[in-house]
Protein backbone atom coordinates (compact mmCIF):
# COMPACT_ATOMS: atom_id res chain seq x y z
CA UNK A 1 0.00 0.00 0.00
CA UNK A 2 2.96 2.40 0.98
CA UNK A 3 4.37 1.96 -2.16
CA UNK A 4 1.03 2.51 -4.28
CA UNK A 5 0.98 5.76 -2.07
CA UNK A 6 4.44 6.60 -2.98
CA UNK A 7 3.54 6.22 -6.67
CA UNK A 8 1.34 8.26 -6.63
CA UNK A 9 2.91 11.09 -4.47
CA UNK A 10 5.63 10.60 -7.68
CA UNK A 11 2.98 11.08 -10.69
CA UNK A 12 1.42 14.41 -9.13
CA UNK A 13 5.01 15.94 -8.46
CA UNK A 14 5.88 15.21 -12.05
CA UNK A 15 2.71 16.83 -13.73
CA UNK A 16 3.24 19.73 -10.75
CA UNK A 17 6.57 20.09 -12.81
CA UNK A 18 5.51 19.38 -15.97
CA UNK A 19 2.76 21.79 -15.75
CA UNK A 20 3.46 24.82 -14.35
CA UNK A 21 5.64 26.42 -16.59
CA UNK A 22 3.34 25.86 -19.27
CA UNK A 23 1.26 28.59 -17.74
CA UNK A 24 0.31 31.77 -19.07
CA UNK A 25 2.00 34.90 -17.02
CA UNK A 26 -0.04 38.10 -16.23
CA UNK A 27 0.36 41.41 -18.30
CA UNK A 28 2.73 43.99 -16.92
CA UNK A 29 -0.76 45.97 -16.78
CA UNK A 30 -2.26 43.93 -14.28
CA UNK A 31 0.68 43.48 -12.55
CA UNK A 32 1.01 47.18 -12.22
CA UNK A 33 -2.48 47.64 -11.12
CA UNK A 34 -2.65 45.80 -8.08
CA UNK A 35 1.29 46.37 -7.03
CA UNK A 36 -0.32 50.30 -7.54
CA UNK A 37 -3.96 49.60 -5.50
CA UNK A 38 -4.23 49.95 -2.33
CA UNK A 39 -7.68 48.24 -2.34
CA UNK A 40 -6.34 45.09 -3.27
CA UNK A 41 -5.65 42.40 -0.67
CA UNK A 42 -4.26 38.59 -0.74
CA UNK A 43 -5.71 35.54 0.67
CA UNK A 44 -4.53 32.13 1.08
CA UNK A 45 -7.13 29.43 0.06
CA UNK A 46 -4.51 27.03 -0.45
CA UNK A 47 -1.63 25.78 -2.35
CA UNK A 48 -1.36 27.07 -5.72
CA UNK A 49 -0.91 30.50 -4.65
CA UNK A 50 -2.17 33.77 -3.32
CA UNK A 51 -5.87 34.68 -4.87
CA UNK A 52 -6.55 38.22 -4.53
CA UNK A 53 -9.52 40.64 -3.41
CA UNK A 54 -10.84 43.69 -4.95
CA UNK A 55 -12.35 45.99 -2.57
CA UNK A 56 -15.34 47.98 -3.43
CA UNK A 57 -15.46 51.33 -4.02
CA UNK A 58 -16.82 52.63 -0.79
CA UNK A 59 -18.80 55.78 -2.20
CA UNK A 60 -20.71 53.19 -4.80
CA UNK A 61 -20.49 49.93 -2.49
CA UNK A 62 -23.17 47.74 -3.51
CA UNK A 63 -23.56 46.06 -0.20
CA UNK A 64 -24.59 42.09 0.18
CA UNK A 65 -23.13 41.81 -3.44
CA UNK A 66 -19.56 40.01 -4.48
CA UNK A 67 -18.48 38.04 -7.99
CA UNK A 68 -15.87 34.76 -7.49
CA UNK A 69 -14.07 34.52 -10.73
CA UNK A 70 -12.13 30.83 -12.07
CA UNK A 71 -9.42 31.98 -14.36
CA UNK A 72 -9.18 29.70 -17.17
CA UNK A 73 -6.86 26.65 -18.05
CA UNK A 74 -2.89 27.62 -16.96
CA UNK A 75 -3.53 31.22 -16.21
CA UNK A 76 -2.53 32.76 -13.56
CA UNK A 77 -5.31 34.45 -11.14
CA UNK A 78 -3.76 37.97 -11.68
CA UNK A 79 -4.09 38.18 -15.43
CA UNK A 80 -7.53 38.97 -14.89
CA UNK A 81 -6.98 42.11 -12.30
CA UNK A 82 -7.91 44.71 -14.97
CA UNK A 83 -11.76 43.70 -14.94
CA UNK A 84 -11.70 42.88 -11.60
CA UNK A 85 -10.59 46.23 -10.75
CA UNK A 86 -13.32 47.51 -12.41
CA UNK A 87 -15.96 45.74 -10.94
CA UNK A 88 -14.78 46.61 -7.80
CA UNK A 89 -14.89 50.56 -8.97
CA UNK A 90 -18.75 49.96 -9.67
CA UNK A 91 -19.12 48.94 -5.63
CA UNK A 92 -18.67 45.01 -5.89
CA UNK A 93 -16.47 43.11 -4.21
CA UNK A 94 -14.15 40.90 -6.78
CA UNK A 95 -12.35 37.67 -5.96
CA UNK A 96 -9.87 36.26 -8.18
CA UNK A 97 -9.30 32.33 -7.24
CA UNK A 98 -6.00 31.17 -7.65
CA UNK A 99 -6.24 27.00 -8.65
CA UNK A 100 -3.44 24.53 -7.69
CA UNK A 101 -1.48 24.28 -11.25
CA UNK A 102 -3.34 27.18 -12.46
CA UNK A 103 -6.17 24.21 -13.43
CA UNK A 104 -10.01 24.82 -11.87
CA UNK A 105 -9.96 21.67 -12.30
CA UNK A 106 -8.06 20.46 -9.00
CA UNK A 107 -9.53 23.40 -6.63
CA UNK A 108 -13.28 23.94 -7.96
CA UNK A 109 -14.49 24.00 -4.91
CA UNK A 110 -12.77 27.10 -3.61
CA UNK A 111 -15.68 29.12 -3.89
CA UNK A 112 -16.79 27.51 -0.68
CA UNK A 113 -13.44 28.88 1.67
CA UNK A 114 -14.23 32.36 -0.12
CA UNK A 115 -18.13 31.88 0.97
CA UNK A 116 -16.95 31.45 4.44
CA UNK A 117 -14.17 34.40 4.28
CA UNK A 118 -16.72 36.75 3.40
CA UNK A 119 -19.68 35.68 5.24
CA UNK A 120 -21.52 39.38 5.08
CA UNK A 121 -22.01 39.01 1.31
CA UNK A 122 -25.22 37.54 0.89
CA UNK A 123 -25.71 37.32 -2.84
CA UNK A 124 -22.45 35.96 -4.66
CA UNK A 125 -22.02 35.56 -8.40
CA UNK A 126 -19.95 33.04 -9.62
CA UNK A 127 -17.77 33.27 -12.61
CA UNK A 128 -15.59 31.49 -15.08
CA UNK A 129 -13.06 32.07 -17.90
CA UNK A 130 -12.82 28.77 -20.23
CA UNK A 131 -12.37 25.80 -17.86
CA UNK A 132 -13.24 27.89 -15.22
CA UNK A 133 -16.32 28.62 -16.08
CA UNK A 134 -17.03 24.71 -16.93
CA UNK A 135 -15.68 24.19 -12.55
CA UNK A 136 -18.00 27.45 -11.86
CA UNK A 137 -20.96 25.27 -13.32
CA UNK A 138 -19.55 21.98 -11.21
CA UNK A 139 -19.55 24.08 -8.39
CA UNK A 140 -22.62 25.25 -8.44
CA UNK A 141 -24.27 22.35 -9.08
CA UNK A 142 -22.75 21.01 -5.85
CA UNK A 143 -23.35 23.79 -3.38
CA UNK A 144 -25.89 26.79 -4.53
CA UNK A 145 -26.06 28.31 -1.15
CA UNK A 146 -25.71 31.86 -1.81
CA UNK A 147 -24.58 31.84 -5.47
CA UNK A 148 -27.48 33.84 -7.43
CA UNK A 149 -25.65 34.75 -10.51
CA UNK A 150 -23.31 32.91 -13.27
CA UNK A 151 -21.22 34.81 -15.56
CA UNK A 152 -19.19 31.90 -18.40
CA UNK A 153 -16.41 34.05 -20.06
CA UNK A 154 -15.75 32.28 -23.40
CA UNK A 155 -17.18 28.81 -21.40
CA UNK A 156 -20.50 26.91 -21.02
CA UNK A 157 -21.47 24.34 -18.68
CA UNK A 158 -21.02 20.30 -20.02
CA UNK A 159 -24.01 18.10 -20.18
CA UNK A 160 -22.49 16.41 -16.78
CA UNK A 161 -22.81 20.07 -14.99
CA UNK A 162 -25.63 21.56 -16.48
CA UNK A 163 -27.26 24.25 -14.99
CA UNK A 164 -30.28 24.56 -16.68
CA UNK A 165 -32.68 23.74 -13.49
CA UNK A 166 -30.70 25.79 -11.66
CA UNK A 167 -32.53 29.33 -9.97
CA UNK A 168 -29.83 31.56 -11.24
CA UNK A 169 -28.97 34.70 -12.97
CA UNK A 170 -26.81 33.37 -15.95
CA UNK A 171 -24.90 34.89 -18.17
CA UNK A 172 -22.59 33.99 -21.25
CA UNK A 173 -20.11 36.08 -22.87
CA UNK A 174 -18.45 35.26 -25.97
CA UNK A 175 -16.19 36.82 -28.58
CA UNK A 176 -16.94 35.85 -32.50
CA UNK A 177 -13.25 35.17 -33.34
CA UNK A 178 -12.78 33.05 -30.49
CA UNK A 179 -10.47 29.85 -31.70
CA UNK A 180 -10.86 27.11 -28.97
CA UNK A 181 -14.99 28.71 -28.01
CA UNK A 182 -16.82 27.89 -31.40
CA UNK A 183 -19.95 29.80 -31.67
CA UNK A 184 -21.49 26.40 -32.33
CA UNK A 185 -20.31 25.38 -28.74
CA UNK A 186 -22.04 28.53 -27.09
CA UNK A 187 -25.38 27.96 -29.51
CA UNK A 188 -25.66 23.76 -28.34
CA UNK A 189 -24.91 25.31 -24.49
CA UNK A 190 -28.28 26.98 -24.63
CA UNK A 191 -30.19 23.90 -23.40
CA UNK A 192 -27.93 23.52 -20.30
CA UNK A 193 -28.53 26.43 -19.07
CA UNK A 194 -31.39 28.55 -17.55
CA UNK A 195 -34.35 29.31 -20.10
CA UNK A 196 -33.45 33.48 -19.59
CA UNK A 197 -29.51 33.69 -19.78
CA UNK A 198 -28.25 36.57 -20.99
CA UNK A 199 -25.54 36.31 -24.56
CA UNK A 200 -23.47 38.85 -25.05
CA UNK A 201 -21.29 38.47 -28.15
CA UNK A 202 -18.38 40.56 -28.89
CA UNK A 203 -18.28 40.70 -32.33
CA UNK A 204 -14.25 40.36 -33.19
CA UNK A 205 -13.57 39.02 -29.88
CA UNK A 206 -11.16 36.00 -29.16
CA UNK A 207 -10.52 33.98 -26.24
CA UNK A 208 -7.51 35.41 -24.96
CA UNK A 209 -8.95 38.61 -24.47
CA UNK A 210 -10.54 38.22 -21.60
CA UNK A 211 -7.84 38.41 -19.53
CA UNK A 212 -4.54 40.46 -19.91
CA UNK A 213 -1.73 38.08 -21.12
CA UNK A 214 2.03 38.42 -20.85
CA UNK A 215 2.94 40.06 -24.80
CA UNK A 216 4.91 36.61 -25.71
CA UNK A 217 1.66 34.89 -24.99
CA UNK A 218 -1.04 36.80 -25.49
CA UNK A 219 -3.06 34.57 -27.06
CA UNK A 220 -3.95 30.84 -26.45
CA UNK A 221 -2.84 28.39 -28.66
CA UNK A 222 -4.88 27.77 -31.69
CA UNK A 223 -7.05 30.69 -30.71
CA UNK A 224 -7.59 33.10 -33.19
CA UNK A 225 -6.29 36.88 -33.94
CA UNK A 226 -8.70 39.05 -32.57
CA UNK A 227 -10.54 42.17 -34.97
CA UNK A 228 -10.99 44.08 -31.54
CA UNK A 229 -8.74 45.63 -29.38
CA UNK A 230 -8.61 44.36 -25.83
CA UNK A 231 -9.58 47.41 -24.25
CA UNK A 232 -12.99 47.48 -25.82
CA UNK A 233 -13.24 43.34 -25.47
CA UNK A 234 -12.47 44.20 -22.01
CA UNK A 235 -14.85 46.97 -21.71
CA UNK A 236 -17.73 45.08 -23.08
CA UNK A 237 -17.25 42.31 -20.40
CA UNK A 238 -17.05 44.51 -17.97
CA UNK A 239 -20.64 46.25 -19.15
CA UNK A 240 -22.28 42.68 -19.71
CA UNK A 241 -21.01 41.44 -16.03
CA UNK A 242 -21.96 44.79 -14.38
CA UNK A 243 -25.28 44.24 -15.62
CA UNK A 244 -26.15 40.95 -14.43
CA UNK A 245 -24.20 41.95 -10.54
CA UNK A 246 -27.16 44.72 -10.59
CA UNK A 247 -29.83 42.18 -11.09
CA UNK A 248 -28.77 39.47 -8.35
Amino acid sequence: MLLVYGCIVLLLAGFMVWAKPFSFKPAPEALDGIAKSQSVQKIDLGWGGASYVFLPDRSKAQQGKGLILYPGGLIDARAYAPLMQALAAEGYLAITVAMPLDLAVFGYKRAAAVLKQFPEIEKWALGGHSLGGVMACRYVRSSPAKIFGLILLASYPSSRFRVDNMNLKALSIFGTSDGLTKLSDIEESKQHLPVDTQFSEIQGGNHSQFCFLKKKKQRYPKDNPATVSRAQQQQETMRAALDLLKKL
